[in-house]
Protein backbone atom coordinates (compact mmCIF):
# COMPACT_ATOMS: atom_id res chain seq x y z
CA UNK A 1 0.00 0.00 0.00
CA UNK A 2 1.21 3.51 -0.60
CA UNK A 3 0.10 7.12 -0.43
CA UNK A 4 1.47 10.11 -2.29
CA UNK A 5 1.78 13.14 -0.08
CA UNK A 6 1.27 14.19 3.51
CA UNK A 7 3.48 17.27 3.50
CA UNK A 8 0.85 19.43 5.21
CA UNK A 9 0.22 16.98 8.06
CA UNK A 10 1.28 18.12 11.51
CA UNK A 11 0.63 14.91 13.43
CA UNK A 12 0.64 11.86 11.11
CA UNK A 13 3.90 10.10 10.28
CA UNK A 14 4.72 6.84 8.53
CA UNK A 15 5.27 4.20 11.20
CA UNK A 16 8.49 2.21 11.31
CA UNK A 17 7.57 -1.47 11.30
CA UNK A 18 8.79 -3.64 14.13
CA UNK A 19 11.15 -6.53 13.21
CA UNK A 20 8.38 -9.13 13.54
CA UNK A 21 6.23 -7.22 11.05
CA UNK A 22 9.09 -6.89 8.60
CA UNK A 23 9.77 -10.62 8.86
CA UNK A 24 6.11 -11.44 8.17
CA UNK A 25 5.96 -9.10 5.16
CA UNK A 26 9.28 -10.35 3.78
CA UNK A 27 7.97 -13.93 3.85
CA UNK A 28 5.38 -12.89 1.26
CA UNK A 29 6.82 -10.25 -1.05
CA UNK A 30 9.56 -10.80 -3.65
CA UNK A 31 13.10 -9.80 -2.61
CA UNK A 32 13.27 -7.00 -5.19
CA UNK A 33 10.41 -5.07 -3.47
CA UNK A 34 11.44 -2.83 -0.59
CA UNK A 35 9.92 -3.74 2.74
CA UNK A 36 9.10 -0.31 4.11
CA UNK A 37 6.26 2.02 4.88
CA UNK A 38 4.44 2.89 2.67
CA UNK A 39 4.48 -0.56 1.08
CA UNK A 40 3.75 -1.21 -2.59
CA UNK A 41 0.60 -3.33 -2.72
CA UNK A 42 1.33 -4.82 -6.14
CA UNK A 43 3.85 -7.49 -5.23
CA UNK A 44 2.44 -10.15 -7.56
CA UNK A 45 -0.71 -12.06 -8.36
CA UNK A 46 0.18 -15.62 -7.34
CA UNK A 47 -1.20 -16.23 -3.86
CA UNK A 48 -2.12 -12.57 -3.60
CA UNK A 49 -5.16 -13.11 -1.39
CA UNK A 50 -3.45 -15.24 1.25
CA UNK A 51 -0.38 -13.03 1.09
CA UNK A 52 -2.42 -9.85 1.42
CA UNK A 53 -4.36 -11.26 4.35
CA UNK A 54 -1.11 -12.11 6.16
CA UNK A 55 0.53 -8.75 5.41
CA UNK A 56 -2.53 -6.68 6.28
CA UNK A 57 -3.01 -8.41 9.62
CA UNK A 58 0.69 -8.14 10.46
CA UNK A 59 0.75 -4.41 9.75
CA UNK A 60 -2.48 -3.72 11.63
CA UNK A 61 -1.20 -5.67 14.64
CA UNK A 62 2.10 -3.74 14.75
CA UNK A 63 2.17 -1.63 17.97
CA UNK A 64 3.82 1.21 16.00
CA UNK A 65 0.84 1.46 13.65
CA UNK A 66 -2.21 3.48 14.74
CA UNK A 67 -4.03 3.82 11.40
CA UNK A 68 -4.18 1.21 8.63
CA UNK A 69 -4.60 2.76 5.17
CA UNK A 70 -4.87 1.00 1.82
CA UNK A 71 -4.86 2.62 -1.60
CA UNK A 72 -8.05 1.68 -3.44
CA UNK A 73 -8.79 2.51 -7.09
CA UNK A 74 -12.42 1.69 -7.94
CA UNK A 75 -11.95 2.91 -11.52
CA UNK A 76 -10.01 -0.23 -12.49
CA UNK A 77 -11.53 -2.85 -14.76
CA UNK A 78 -10.97 -6.49 -15.59
CA UNK A 79 -8.37 -8.42 -13.62
CA UNK A 80 -7.14 -5.28 -11.89
CA UNK A 81 -10.66 -4.59 -10.58
CA UNK A 82 -10.86 -8.13 -9.20
CA UNK A 83 -7.53 -7.61 -7.46
CA UNK A 84 -8.74 -4.29 -5.97
CA UNK A 85 -11.88 -5.92 -4.57
CA UNK A 86 -9.78 -8.74 -3.13
CA UNK A 87 -7.67 -6.17 -1.30
CA UNK A 88 -10.85 -4.54 0.01
CA UNK A 89 -12.08 -7.91 1.28
CA UNK A 90 -8.83 -8.47 3.15
CA UNK A 91 -9.01 -4.96 4.59
CA UNK A 92 -12.57 -5.67 5.78
CA UNK A 93 -11.28 -8.73 7.63
CA UNK A 94 -8.71 -6.53 9.35
CA UNK A 95 -11.36 -3.96 10.25
CA UNK A 96 -13.46 -6.70 11.86
CA UNK A 97 -10.74 -7.64 14.36
CA UNK A 98 -8.94 -4.38 15.14
CA UNK A 99 -9.99 -1.24 16.98
CA UNK A 100 -7.67 0.85 14.79
CA UNK A 101 -9.17 2.94 11.97
CA UNK A 102 -9.00 1.19 8.60
CA UNK A 103 -9.22 3.51 5.59
CA UNK A 104 -9.37 3.09 1.83
CA UNK A 105 -7.69 5.93 -0.07
CA UNK A 106 -9.12 6.68 -3.50
CA UNK A 107 -7.12 8.63 -6.10
CA UNK A 108 -9.87 11.26 -6.24
CA UNK A 109 -12.49 12.11 -3.65
CA UNK A 110 -15.95 11.19 -4.88
CA UNK A 111 -14.73 8.44 -7.21
CA UNK A 112 -17.19 5.92 -5.77
CA UNK A 113 -20.94 6.15 -5.32
CA UNK A 114 -22.44 7.08 -1.96
CA UNK A 115 -24.15 3.67 -1.85
CA UNK A 116 -20.78 1.93 -2.25
CA UNK A 117 -19.22 4.19 0.39
CA UNK A 118 -22.06 3.37 2.81
CA UNK A 119 -21.65 -0.35 2.15
CA UNK A 120 -17.93 -0.15 2.93
CA UNK A 121 -18.62 1.95 6.02
CA UNK A 122 -20.91 -0.83 7.27
CA UNK A 123 -17.78 -3.01 7.15
CA UNK A 124 -15.86 -0.42 9.22
CA UNK A 125 -13.94 0.77 6.15
CA UNK A 126 -13.62 4.54 5.79
CA UNK A 127 -13.37 5.72 2.18
CA UNK A 128 -11.59 9.04 1.58
CA UNK A 129 -9.71 10.84 -1.14
CA UNK A 130 -5.97 10.91 -0.51
CA UNK A 131 -5.78 14.58 0.51
CA UNK A 132 -8.99 14.30 2.52
CA UNK A 133 -7.58 11.30 4.39
CA UNK A 134 -4.53 13.16 5.62
CA UNK A 135 -6.51 16.29 6.44
CA UNK A 136 -9.23 14.39 8.33
CA UNK A 137 -6.92 12.17 10.36
CA UNK A 138 -4.51 15.01 11.05
CA UNK A 139 -7.40 16.92 12.61
CA UNK A 140 -8.66 13.86 14.46
CA UNK A 141 -5.25 13.20 16.00
CA UNK A 142 -4.76 16.84 16.98
CA UNK A 143 -8.18 17.14 18.61
CA UNK A 144 -7.71 13.84 20.43
CA UNK A 145 -4.56 15.08 22.14
CA UNK A 146 -4.81 16.34 25.75
CA UNK A 147 -5.70 20.01 25.95
CA UNK A 148 -3.18 22.42 27.40
CA UNK A 149 -4.42 24.55 30.31
CA UNK A 150 -6.10 27.89 29.70
CA UNK A 151 -3.49 30.65 29.84
CA UNK A 152 -3.39 33.11 32.69
CA UNK A 153 -5.57 36.16 32.17
CA UNK A 154 -3.50 39.29 31.73
CA UNK A 155 -4.52 42.39 33.73
CA UNK A 156 -6.10 45.25 31.78
CA UNK A 157 -7.59 48.62 32.67
CA UNK A 158 -11.12 47.22 32.69
CA UNK A 159 -12.83 50.25 34.30
CA UNK A 160 -11.10 52.72 32.00
CA UNK A 161 -11.87 50.66 28.91
CA UNK A 162 -15.48 50.18 29.96
CA UNK A 163 -15.84 53.94 30.35
CA UNK A 164 -14.46 54.46 26.84
CA UNK A 165 -17.15 52.12 25.51
CA UNK A 166 -19.84 54.01 27.43
CA UNK A 167 -18.58 57.35 26.07
CA UNK A 168 -19.56 56.21 22.58
CA UNK A 169 -23.01 55.08 23.73
CA UNK A 170 -22.93 51.85 21.77
CA UNK A 171 -21.75 53.50 18.55
CA UNK A 172 -18.76 52.10 16.59
CA UNK A 173 -15.55 54.12 16.77
CA UNK A 174 -12.17 54.00 15.09
CA UNK A 175 -8.97 56.00 14.76
CA UNK A 176 -7.13 57.35 17.78
CA UNK A 177 -9.88 56.54 20.34
CA UNK A 178 -9.86 52.92 19.17
CA UNK A 179 -6.07 52.75 19.44
CA UNK A 180 -6.21 54.35 22.90
CA UNK A 181 -8.73 51.69 23.89
CA UNK A 182 -6.34 48.95 22.81
CA UNK A 183 -3.39 50.63 24.51
CA UNK A 184 -5.29 50.45 27.81
CA UNK A 185 -5.05 46.65 27.47
CA UNK A 186 -1.30 46.79 26.85
CA UNK A 187 -1.59 46.42 23.08
CA UNK A 188 1.29 48.15 21.24
CA UNK A 189 -0.15 50.95 19.10
CA UNK A 190 1.37 53.53 16.79
CA UNK A 191 1.75 57.02 18.22
CA UNK A 192 -1.00 59.30 16.91
CA UNK A 193 -1.91 62.99 16.96
CA UNK A 194 -5.36 64.51 16.42
CA UNK A 195 -5.13 67.78 14.48
CA UNK A 196 -7.75 70.25 13.24
CA UNK A 197 -5.67 72.37 10.87
CA UNK A 198 -2.87 72.13 8.34
CA UNK A 199 -0.48 74.03 10.63
CA UNK A 200 -1.27 71.68 13.51
CA UNK A 201 -0.60 68.73 11.23
CA UNK A 202 2.85 70.10 10.38
CA UNK A 203 3.66 70.68 14.08
CA UNK A 204 2.59 67.11 14.88
CA UNK A 205 4.75 65.71 12.08
CA UNK A 206 7.75 67.67 13.33
CA UNK A 207 7.28 66.01 16.73
CA UNK A 208 6.81 62.53 15.29
CA UNK A 209 9.47 62.93 12.55
CA UNK A 210 8.98 62.23 8.86
CA UNK A 211 7.87 60.21 6.99
CA UNK A 212 4.31 60.31 8.32
CA UNK A 213 0.80 59.21 7.43
CA UNK A 214 -2.23 61.52 7.35
CA UNK A 215 -5.71 60.06 7.78
CA UNK A 216 -9.24 61.29 8.12
CA UNK A 217 -9.65 61.33 11.90
CA UNK A 218 -13.38 61.74 12.53
CA UNK A 219 -14.27 58.83 14.81
CA UNK A 220 -17.48 58.15 12.91
CA UNK A 221 -15.53 57.41 9.72
CA UNK A 222 -15.02 53.66 10.01
CA UNK A 223 -13.37 52.69 6.72
CA UNK A 224 -10.90 55.33 5.59
CA UNK A 225 -9.21 53.41 2.79
CA UNK A 226 -12.45 53.07 0.83
CA UNK A 227 -12.87 56.87 1.06
CA UNK A 228 -9.30 57.57 -0.12
CA UNK A 229 -8.87 58.98 3.38
CA UNK A 230 -5.32 57.73 3.97
CA UNK A 231 -2.15 59.26 2.49
CA UNK A 232 1.11 57.47 3.31
CA UNK A 233 4.84 58.12 3.08
CA UNK A 234 4.60 61.91 3.43
CA UNK A 235 8.25 63.00 3.49
CA UNK A 236 8.26 66.69 4.37
CA UNK A 237 6.15 69.70 5.38
CA UNK A 238 5.36 70.66 1.81
CA UNK A 239 3.96 67.21 1.00
CA UNK A 240 2.07 67.17 4.30
CA UNK A 241 0.53 70.59 3.67
CA UNK A 242 -0.77 69.38 0.30
CA UNK A 243 -2.03 66.10 1.74
CA UNK A 244 -3.75 67.71 4.73
CA UNK A 245 -5.37 70.35 2.51
CA UNK A 246 -6.71 67.63 0.24
CA UNK A 247 -8.11 65.59 3.13
CA UNK A 248 -9.73 68.59 4.86
CA UNK A 249 -11.33 69.53 1.56
CA UNK A 250 -13.27 66.25 1.68
CA UNK A 251 -15.09 67.51 4.77
CA UNK A 252 -13.56 65.95 7.90
CA UNK A 253 -13.10 68.06 11.02
CA UNK A 254 -10.10 66.12 12.32
CA UNK A 255 -7.04 64.42 10.87
CA UNK A 256 -4.76 61.81 12.43
CA UNK A 257 -1.01 62.14 11.95
CA UNK A 258 1.09 59.03 12.58
CA UNK A 259 4.62 57.85 11.87
CA UNK A 260 4.77 55.88 8.62
CA UNK A 261 5.57 52.29 9.60
CA UNK A 262 7.37 51.04 6.51
CA UNK A 263 8.96 47.70 7.26
CA UNK A 264 7.07 44.61 8.34
CA UNK A 265 4.14 42.39 7.42
CA UNK A 266 0.52 43.43 7.81
CA UNK A 267 -1.69 41.16 9.94
CA UNK A 268 -5.27 41.37 11.11
CA UNK A 269 -6.42 40.59 14.64
CA UNK A 270 -10.10 40.35 15.36
CA UNK A 271 -12.64 39.78 18.10
CA UNK A 272 -16.23 38.77 17.42
CA UNK A 273 -18.98 38.11 19.95
CA UNK A 274 -22.01 35.98 19.15
CA UNK A 275 -24.98 36.12 21.53
CA UNK A 276 -25.21 32.31 21.51
CA UNK A 277 -21.70 30.99 20.83
CA UNK A 278 -19.71 33.57 22.80
CA UNK A 279 -16.57 35.48 21.89
CA UNK A 280 -13.95 34.40 19.37
CA UNK A 281 -10.42 35.53 18.50
CA UNK A 282 -9.18 35.74 14.91
CA UNK A 283 -5.73 36.17 13.40
CA UNK A 284 -4.80 36.30 9.75
CA UNK A 285 -3.13 38.08 6.88
CA UNK A 286 -4.02 41.75 7.02
CA UNK A 287 -4.04 44.90 4.94
CA UNK A 288 -5.83 44.93 1.60
CA UNK A 289 -5.36 41.15 1.27
CA UNK A 290 -7.63 40.16 4.16
CA UNK A 291 -10.77 39.53 2.13
CA UNK A 292 -8.92 38.31 -0.95
CA UNK A 293 -6.58 35.70 0.53
CA UNK A 294 -8.82 34.66 3.45
CA UNK A 295 -5.87 33.27 5.39
CA UNK A 296 -7.18 33.21 8.97
CA UNK A 297 -7.32 31.09 12.12
CA UNK A 298 -10.16 31.28 14.66
CA UNK A 299 -10.46 30.19 18.30
CA UNK A 300 -12.91 30.69 21.18
CA UNK A 301 -11.78 33.36 23.64
CA UNK A 302 -9.96 32.07 26.68
CA UNK A 303 -6.98 30.84 24.71
CA UNK A 304 -5.01 27.90 26.01
CA UNK A 305 -1.28 27.96 26.56
CA UNK A 306 0.52 27.87 23.24
CA UNK A 307 -2.71 28.54 21.30
CA UNK A 308 -1.51 31.76 19.58
CA UNK A 309 1.48 29.85 18.21
CA UNK A 310 -0.76 27.02 17.00
CA UNK A 311 -3.05 29.53 15.30
CA UNK A 312 -0.07 31.03 13.46
CA UNK A 313 1.04 27.56 12.36
CA UNK A 314 -2.27 27.20 10.46
CA UNK A 315 -1.65 30.29 8.33
CA UNK A 316 -0.02 30.32 4.92
CA UNK A 317 1.60 33.64 5.79
CA UNK A 318 3.41 31.92 8.67
CA UNK A 319 6.27 31.11 6.28
CA UNK A 320 6.78 34.82 5.60
CA UNK A 321 6.61 35.70 9.28
CA UNK A 322 9.36 33.19 10.05
CA UNK A 323 11.62 34.35 7.22
CA UNK A 324 11.28 33.33 3.60
CA UNK A 325 13.82 33.30 0.75
CA UNK A 326 16.41 35.27 2.63
CA UNK A 327 14.04 37.73 4.27
CA UNK A 328 14.56 38.18 8.01
CA UNK A 329 12.28 36.45 10.49
CA UNK A 330 9.80 38.80 12.10
CA UNK A 331 8.97 39.19 15.79
CA UNK A 332 6.65 36.22 16.35
CA UNK A 333 6.76 36.73 20.10
CA UNK A 334 5.46 40.31 19.74
CA UNK A 335 2.66 39.07 17.48
CA UNK A 336 1.57 36.30 19.84
CA UNK A 337 1.73 38.76 22.72
CA UNK A 338 -0.71 41.03 20.85
CA UNK A 339 -3.03 38.05 20.34
CA UNK A 340 -2.85 37.34 24.06
CA UNK A 341 -3.69 40.99 24.83
CA UNK A 342 -6.73 40.81 22.56
CA UNK A 343 -7.77 37.61 24.33
CA UNK A 344 -7.53 39.47 27.66
CA UNK A 345 -9.98 42.06 26.31
CA UNK A 346 -12.29 39.28 25.16
CA UNK A 347 -12.23 37.52 28.50
CA UNK A 348 -12.81 40.69 30.50
CA UNK A 349 -15.11 42.72 28.23
CA UNK A 350 -16.37 40.28 25.59
CA UNK A 351 -19.99 40.67 26.69
CA UNK A 352 -19.74 44.43 26.09
CA UNK A 353 -18.05 44.33 22.67
CA UNK A 354 -19.66 43.23 19.43
CA UNK A 355 -16.39 43.21 17.51
CA UNK A 356 -12.85 44.54 17.28
CA UNK A 357 -11.03 44.80 13.98
CA UNK A 358 -7.30 45.60 14.21
CA UNK A 359 -6.11 46.01 10.64
CA UNK A 360 -3.32 46.34 10.10
CA UNK A 361 -1.18 45.20 12.97
CA UNK A 362 2.30 45.49 11.49
CA UNK A 363 4.75 42.81 12.61
CA UNK A 364 8.33 43.97 12.31
CA UNK A 365 11.76 42.47 12.83
CA UNK A 366 11.58 43.86 16.35
CA UNK A 367 8.13 44.42 17.76
CA UNK A 368 4.62 44.75 16.41
CA UNK A 369 2.33 47.77 16.33
CA UNK A 370 -1.39 48.33 15.71
CA UNK A 371 -1.86 51.06 13.11
CA UNK A 372 -5.65 51.20 12.84
CA UNK A 373 -8.64 49.66 14.58
CA UNK A 374 -12.42 49.60 14.63
CA UNK A 375 -14.35 48.96 17.85
CA UNK A 376 -18.04 48.04 17.77
CA UNK A 377 -19.57 48.01 21.28
CA UNK A 378 -22.44 45.73 22.15
CA UNK A 379 -25.72 47.65 22.09
CA UNK A 380 -29.30 46.80 23.16
CA UNK A 381 -30.32 46.30 19.53
CA UNK A 382 -27.89 43.36 19.35
CA UNK A 383 -29.91 41.43 21.93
Amino acid sequence: MYVDDMAECQTIRYAEYQPETVKSIRSVIPPEIACGNPLDAYWGYKGAEDGSRKIFNSIAADPNVDIFALRYDPSCSGTAAELEEMYVGCAAEVAAVTDKPVALLTPLDGSISSAKADDLLDKNLIVLGQREFFSAFDRAVRWAQPLSPISKELPIDRLGMEKRLQDFAGKPFSGKPALDFLAAAGMPVVESRFVTSVDAAIRAANELEYPVVAKIGDTGVLHRTELSGVITNIRDAQELSAAATKLFAAGPQVLIIQPFVRDGTEMILGLETDSVLGTFILIGQGGIWTEIIEDVALRPAGLREGEPERMLAELRINKILRGFRGAPALDIEALTSAVTRLDAIARSLGDKIRSIDINPLIVRKHGAVAVDALIVPWSPRDE
